[in-house]
């Protein structure tokens, strides 16, 4: 009976593990079906582009794109990296 009840929790924790990080990988790549908006220095977001076509975000520990989830909330952090225009 202790065999069985140990499988069934450890079952249980693994699965409880397992949707929670594919929930966070499913929440980070999310934001990529949205226009992506550039913060400027004076505070206002302006669309960014295509990523690859437009702009590349280059690796650091700053964001690089936000991202406005519905018309009325406020815009949320989507790529990390140095924001870098491409002509």
């Amino acid at each position: 009976m202790k065999k069985i009840r140990f499988f069934l929790i450890a079952t249980a924790i693994t699965v409880a593990v397992g949707g929670a990080l594919a929930h966070e990988v499913n929440k980070k790549a999310y934001c990529d079906y949205f226009p992506q908006y550039v913060r400027q220095l004076d505070g206002t977001f302006v669309p960014a582009g295509q990523i690859g076509v437009n702009y590349l975000c280059l690796t650091a520990f700053t964001t690089c794109t936000y991202y406005q989830p519905t018309p009325w909330s406020p815009f949320v952090p989507c790529r990390t990296g140095i924001y870098l225009r491409l002509y």
